[in-house]
């Protein structure tokens, strides 16, 4: 990239330049374009925005199904000097009334006056503009008369990304132009990416995993083939399917698709595929399993994949994305970890076998863009080895929260960004062991989820492994651990066993007695964009209904 090119438009247009003949195809929709199209189009698209008379100081809303469009008015929406933000909404995801309703809190976050909308979703947003009667409307399927120049600068907003909302609220991570070029480059070479690769993505848009890996293939890689997030959620064969027929190299998400994709891989049809060039799985955004990891390299190595496709990361939207990253290619790293010990605070290695072990999976090392710490309860760094917080440093990094000084000032340790993520370094390798906010604790000792889900999900009547822990009732003296799991089972004597097994299995490899099981229909329990399990949602859904057949 040249020195010049420090805004989103004009690394675009340097990439249109250099080789504008590469493609976005969008196999759903029917429709593809090349990068020089899209360079094109989107100055076309600024004039659009110029006659509208939107301001150069806004956040423009972006509400579209994954197509050729949104990009265009993604680039549009930059290059006329506005600030970009994607709105989760797709359609089969609830009725438009529904969409807008959730969208709507994000219009008052934003103060946004614009919504640029694709035709799909056009319902939605008529819902939308009827709750926020000040919301202006654009559509997204027309052009302007003239290719507007980039009127982006450096420092500006570039985009707004929404926060996974996991533990608190989403809230709007505020990019610039500089911070976003600098961890889309710093992801391309963390990835290797070239020319010759071809990026399959089925993440959504709206989310950062999604947009910022669309944006490394685009300025850096090779073709671009982007799915609908139902695709692989519901048809997970036919995504792999579409891997293979399309020579894809890349692919990238949360470690619950590679683990959806694994449980649908069987002998006799996974080698009917052809995956040999398949070389990089990003695996980030939730916990990394090294269950996960050794399944699905079974499944694509039986499909010609080299063994260790698989590269977990560690990443969070006030990032850009990704803050570090294992070496494409190389085994995964795996710490076997005293569990009592770590919850206490303090890390002590055990063998593999060891009935206290838990395993941990290294995220890999800092990217270029980014510097990692990791602090004690007294705001000292902590020795390699010490269970702390994770902060994070560098010019990728967000500026705060839209809007919002008191949220913003209470995330930084000076120029230090505080994630709330716990975690240790070995060997200069970045281990996360859980979320400060999530750690359950009862009767004065700290237990992390994760390990209460690793252990119900070994459970036969578990629905596809679909479980959360959490603490439910944190400030009252008989806190207890509370276990969510999902199970397609009617009887509710099925239901009374489940939970009784559940529990017991938890008592005995934890420790741990005050344990409450509640069993859920599926689909019960409540996601993030990125797929992440909002545990702190599903206990509020639980609070507010009566409770189901359950036991303890």
């Amino acid at each position: 990239m040249s020195a010049a090119a420090d805004t989103l438009p004009a690394v675009l247009d340097e990439a249109a330049r250099r080789d504008g003949s590469r493609r976005l195809v969008f196999p759903e929709a029917g429709q593809s374009c090349t990068v020089a199209e899209l360079a094109r189009r989107s100055a076309l698209f600024a004039d659009v925005l110029h006659t509208r008379e939107v301001g150069r100081d806004e956040v423009v809303g972006l509400l579209a199904e994954p197509g050729a469009a949104f990009f265009t008015a993604f680039f549009g929406v930059l290059r006329h000097g506005s600030a970009a933000t994607a709105m989760p909404a797709l359609t089969g995801l609830g009725s438009a009334r529904a969409q807008a309703e959730r969208l709507a809190p994000l219009v008052d976050t934003t103060r946004m006056r614009h919504l640029v909308v694709s035709p799909e979703l056009a319902a939605c947003a008529e819902q939308l503009r009827q709750l926020r009667p000040a919301l202006r409307l654009i559509a997204m399927d027309q052009a302007g008369t003239v290719e507007r120049a980039d009127h982006s600068d450096p420092a500006a907003l570039a985009v707004v990304q929404f926060t996974s909302g996991s533990t608190s609220a989403p809230r709007g991570v505020t990019l610039t132009h500089a911070a976003a070029v600098r961890g889309v480059e710093a992801l391309a070479r963390a990835c290797q990416v070239t020319r010759d690769d071809v990026w399959v993505n089925w993440l959504p848009h709206y989310h950062d995993f999604g947009l910022v890996t669309d944006l490394v293939q685009l300025f850096h890689g090779g073709d671009l083939h982007v799915l609908s997030p139902l695709t692989l959620i519901r048809r997970p064969r036919a995504f792999l399917e579409y891997v293979a027929a399309s020579g894809g190299t890349c692919l990238a998400g949360p470690n619950f698709c590679y683990q959806r994709m694994a449980e649908v891989a069987d002998p006799d049809w996974i080698t009917t595929l052809d995956l040999s060039r398949l070389r990089l799985c990003l695996n980030g955004a939730e916990p990394v399993q090294p269950e996960t990891l050794e399944r699905f390299a079974r499944a694509v190595e039986a499909a010609g994949a080299p063994r260790h496709v698989l590269c977990p990361g560690y990443g969070l939207a006030e990032a850009t994305l990704v803050a570090a990253l294992s070496v494409p290619g190389t085994p995964p790293r795996i710490a076997y970890v005293h569990r009592e010990y770590l919850a206490a605070g303090r890390i002590e290695r055990v063998p593999a076998g060891d009935r206290a072990a838990k395993a941990l999976v290294s995220a890999g090392r800092p990217v270029d863009s980014v510097r990692t710490r990791v602090i004690d309860g007294d705001g000292k760094p902590c020795p390699e080895g010490a269970l702390g917080e994770i902060q994070l440093r560098g010019d990728s990094l967000t500026t705060g929260y839209l809007h919002d000084e008191a949220v913003t000032a209470a995330s930084f340790d000076g120029p230090w960004l505080r994630t709330g993520d716990l975690g240790f370094l070995l060997d200069g390798h970045l281990f996360i062991a859980g979320r400060s906010k999530e750690m359950i604790i009862v009767r004065g000792v700290n237990y992390f989820p994760e390990d209460a889900e690793a252990v119900a999900r070994t459970v036969a009547g578990v629905h596809r492994e679909r479980c959360v822990a959490f603490a439910m009732h944190p400030t009252e003296p008989d806190e207890h651990l509370m276990l969510v799991a999902e199970s397609a089972a009617e009887d509710p004597a099925e239901h009374a066993r489940l939970a009784r097994e559940i529990a017991g299995r938890i008592s005995e490899h934890l420790g741990l007695t005050a344990v409450e099981v509640r069993i859920v229909p599926p689909r019960w329990l409540p996601r993030t964009t990125s797929g992440k399990w909002r545990r702190g949602a599903a206990r509020d859904r639980l609070l507010a209904q009566a409770p189901p057949t359950g036991g303890r």
